[in-house]
């Protein structure tokens, strides 16, 4: 099952208790189905879960009992049509609102302070979809209509809910790209579940991230040293294939000796088979004055 799947599994499993709360959870699935008429509404989806739960509410609320057909397979479509005296049962439900929403806000979600939510909660479940957080951040809410689009939006925002707007194929898309929107939408509408994976996620992304800063930065400095040891190394060679050895001064010859005996060793332990042992910064500025003599002589 796709994560978009479990989280309207998750969704349609949670127990609506108040009546009115359950009435704008299936007006909002209708509402956001994508062929709604005065006579006529279709409500296509993908998740066996929301088809049972618009069932059982349409039987319970509306006494309307039209089973959706199924395709086989576990994300087969599921199809819902309701025709004359039932599709009107459901879109009277919709008369226009003198309060600034029109056709696609129902006044009846204003029954208790909950309803929103769960009307909010149906037009997910029926023209929303979320990514696995895994992959990608993105969830969007595909609407059959402009005029629904506009006044789902305003409806968004009443709740102070900041969407974004876009179109796919000639249809009105409302989403949220960003994980903390993503996340604050789930937890609104009561997917938990799905809200705990995105952060989950970000979180698990933000660590493997900040490890391959660490990992990029350790083997940038690695890098750096074995080139600088490097360099080291094959000018303290030359004094020796040149016999010029000698002419390093008296500290300089012990460190160069050791340099040269111990190519591989790093820097503190170098400094402290010093006598007496030096500090790395003063290990540094002997291997420097010897380079810097190699090439000047």
């Amino acid at each position: 099952m796709s994560f978009a799947g479990e989280v309207k599994a998750d969704l349609c499993e949670q127990f609506v208790k108040k009546p009115c709360c359950r009435k704008a959870l299936l007006l909002g699935i209708l509402r956001a189905s994508y062929l709604f008429l005065d006579r006529e509404i279709r409500f296509t989806t993908r998740s066996r879960a929301a088809a049972q739960l618009t069932e059982t509410l349409l039987a319970e609320l509306f006494d309307i009992h039209v089973p959706f057909s199924y395709e086989e397979g576990t994300e087969g479509s599921c199809q819902l049509v309701l025709m004359d005296e039932d599709a009107e049962k459901i879109t009277a439900c919709f008369a226009q609102k003198p309060s600034g929403f029109r056709a696609a806000i129902p006044e009846e979600i204003d029954r208790c302070p909950h309803c929103r939510v769960h009307y909010l909660r149906g037009v997910f479940l029926s023209a929303g979809t979320v990514t696995d957080p895994a992959s990608s951040y993105h969830l969007d809410m595909v609407l059959s209509e402009d005029e629904m689009a506009e006044d789902f939006g305003y409806f968004l925002e009443d709740m102070d809910i900041r969407v974004k707007h876009t179109a796919r194929k000639g249809l009105p898309v409302l989403y949220f790209k960003e994980s903390e929107a993503i996340e604050d939408f789930l937890t609104v509408i009561g997917a938990k579940r799905g809200a705990f994976s995105v952060m989950n996620a970000k979180i698990l992304k933000e660590v493997r991230n900040n490890a391959n800063r660490v990992s990029n930065c350790e083997l940038a400095n690695i890098d750096k040293i074995v080139s600088a040891a490097t360099i080291q190394y094959e000018a303290i060679q030359r004094l020796y294939e040149e016999d010029r050895f000698g002419l390093l001064p008296g500290e300089l010859q012990e460190t160069a000796r050791l340099r040269y005996e111990h190519p591989d060793l790093p820097l503190k332990d170098l400094a402290a088979l010093h006598e007496p042992p030096l500090t790395k910064s003063g290990l540094n500025h002997r291997l420097r004055k010897i380079v810097d003599f190699v090439e000047k002589t």
